[in-house]
């Protein structure tokens, strides 16, 4: 480029065209002068506004209005010689730099001066208004390297292909309706985005685990992919400083074969030792197989949970419910089977669809499209029976008019219905232990914990914990504070002591002389009589320890600890429903490694947004379409 073809303002034009709009540069289009050679022009000349020359031509033709998509780039100022001439010059809005504008020049060497300019600075300078809440209007400079970043993480939470970026619709609409000088990425550069973003959030979350300081609860289970290629994903609960519980699948990685203790093992603590919490570890829940019993066992020799190891392996209560459910459903095999064969004649044409749909419709039923269950998956076999309630008639008439043998009764239904009022309970179990979340609400509700511990052992159990956190957490290893001011529902003091005192005067403690202990001064008083009904309605057990984890600093921790244990396998189960969309039949070739990177950045992005929750993937499934026919 020609050095001639700008000259540089300095620091006056960084004072004065800081803020310069390109959509003003038409103000002054009226007033340019016409000259034919560019004149060099000092710069340390004043500059001034364009505003209506005292001796205008009256006759002068009304210069033509300027089209050209540089404009866009430029501001249009006026520079006054001395001999009062006004010479019109083009400023650059990102680098203030100065131009000829002379109508007869043409503008290709403004055309040259913003490819230069783009080239040098990047696309950093391509600013847009826009509103802030504090500042008013400001001033956002776009960034092709933060759009990568930004693409390669909606891509990796919204579940699309690679390609989807450089799709010519999605670069169009960018382009026309956000930003015009976006530039489609190819899909390998959006894949080594996104391994790039992963392992950057990596680290973030290694150092979150650095710095907590609470245990870490672990569930884990085995998926077999869509590629047939068997993956264990391993997710890591924990409560933050905050009190608030956190889940984040740590590792969805590919186990080679044979899938013994030892390789399950060796698996997970080489994914432990990557995220640096071997010392961490409080609990580790499996389903009941065999090969995770053993698995359990090389741990406990390696990490020495703490406590003994009380709380360090927890079997899946979901999976124990689905083995008693099956043991059940064994019962009535035979009634089950005609139940489904029925479903099935029915729901496997779009013509014998349509034809049950109209027999609805002629006994005054609602249509529905009748789906099969998931043998392996009873909780589908419960909402497949569920949702043939009120519609037993219509389909034994369509079965038993195109059968000849093995007949539909109502004696069948009668005892498959039955059973589905008695699997109730269970599945209410499994859908109430199915998140952490949702057994916290449940403890809420049942604040009461005189009538359990009643009980002898445990009564025992309970003391015998503690006495190992008092041992561990006694009162030289917490950290010294001064006595704050405490809120128990309402009532503030200065110290422990006189909330208790304040408690025992009221009758609501047994006894304060004698429970010189935490664990004594929590269980001797009744905590739910100072309770205002809409603090019991909207109890949360986390918020209540945050609030008095310094009148209990050492059952403050065992809390959290144990609150912290899930009691299924649900949250890593529920991430191979992300993973068979991820791993479908048309992206059966993702590497191990991109997998897990893609599952990770997912769920880390929905637990900032608190979105992490379990679906009954079966009951969309029997509601999903129901009235809709081919």
């Amino acid at each position: 480029m020609d050095p001639r073809d700008y000259i540089d303002f300095g620091e006056h034009y960084d004072n004065n065209f800081e803020h310069l709009n390109p959509d003003d540069m038409h103000n002054n289009e009226n007033n340019l002068t016409s000259n034919d050679m560019e004149q060099p022009m000092h710069a340390n000349m004043p500059l001034e506004s364009n505003t209506q020359e005292e001796n205008i031509d009256q006759t002068e033709v009304k210069k033509r209005k300027k089209t050209s998509e540089v404009w866009k780039h430029f501001k249009v100022c006026d520079q006054k010689l001395d001999d009062g001439t006004i010479l019109p010059k083009a400023v650059c809005i990102y680098c203030k730099h100065a131009l000829i504008c002379k109508t007869t020049n043409g503008t290709g060497h403004l055309h040259r001066h913003f490819n230069a300019c783009l080239k040098k600075n990047g696309h950093n300078h391509a600013r847009q208004s826009q509103l802030s809440a504090n500042t008013g209007i400001s001033s956002f400079k776009y960034s092709q390297a933060k759009m990568r970043v930004e693409l390669a993480r909606f891509i990796a939470c919204a579940e699309l292909p690679f390609r989807f970026a450089e799709n010519r619709c999605f670069k169009r609409f960018v382009q026309v309706a956000l930003q015009p000088e976006f530039k489609k990425v190819s899909r390998n550069t959006n894949r080594s985005d996104v391994v790039k973003l992963y392992d950057e959030e990596k680290k973030k979350l290694i150092n979150v685990f650095s710095n907590l300081k609470g245990s870490i609860a672990v569930t884990s289970d085995m998926w077999d992919g869509g590629n047939n290629l068997p993956f264990i994903c391993v997710t890591a609960h924990y409560i933050d400083e905050n009190w608030l519980l956190q889940k984040r699948i740590i590792a969805f990685r590919l186990l080679e074969f044979p899938h013994t203790g030892s390789s399950i093992f060796h698996a997970m603590m080489n994914v432990f030792k990557e995220y640096n919490i071997t010392h961490k570890i409080f609990s580790i829940t499996f389903d009941n197989a065999s090969n995770n019993s053993s698995a359990i066992e090389q741990f406990k020799h390696v990490l020495h949970p703490p406590y003994g190891g009380k709380f360090f392996h927890m079997r899946c209560v979901c999976h124990i419910i689905n083995l008693m459910v099956q043991d059940g459903l064994k019962v009535i095999q035979t009634q089950l089977q005609l139940i489904r064969d029925a479903i099935g004649y029915i729901s496997s044409s779009s013509s014998r669809q349509q034809d049950f749909a109209h027999l609805c419709m002629s006994h005054g039923l609602k249509p529905i499209k009748l789906k099969k269950d998931i043998r392996i998956r009873w909780n589908s076999t419960y909402h497949m029976l569920k949702s043939c309630k009120g519609y037993t008639n219509v389909i034994n008439f369509y079965y038993n008019n195109k059968m000849n043998d093995n007949l539909l009764r109502d004696e069948e239904w009668n005892v498959c219905f039955a059973l589905v009022d008695f699997f109730k309970v269970f599945y209410d179990a499994t859908i109430k232990v199915s998140g952490l979340e949702v057994i916290l609400t449940e403890i809420s509700r049942n604040l009461s914990i005189s009538l359990p511990l009643t009980i002898s052992n445990i009564q025992k159990t309970f003391n015998d914990t503690y006495l190992l956190y008092e041992k561990k957490y006694s009162v030289g290893t917490i950290a010294t504070q001064s006595a704050p001011t405490v809120h128990l529902f309402g009532s503030s003091s200065s110290s422990s002591a006189a909330i208790f005192g304040m408690l025992a005067s009221k009758g609501k403690q047994k006894s304060v002389i004698s429970s010189r202990t935490e664990v004594f001064k929590y269980l001797d008083t009744e905590f739910v009589e100072f309770m205002t009904e809409e603090e019991r309605n909207n109890f949360n057990i986390l918020d209540w320890w945050k609030a008095h984890k310094k009148n209990f600093p050492v059952l403050s921790i065992m809390a959290r600890d144990v609150l912290t244990t899930p009691v299924s396998t649900v949250a890593s189960e529920s991430a191979f429903s992300a993973g068979g969309r991820v791993l479908d039949e048309k992206r059966t070739r993702l590497t191990p490694q991109i997998c897990e990177a893609l599952m990770c950045l997912k769920d880390w992005e929905d637990a900032d947004f608190r979105t992490q929750s379990f679906v009954d993937e079966d009951l969309s499934y029997f509601e999903d379409d129901s009235t809709k026919f081919p």
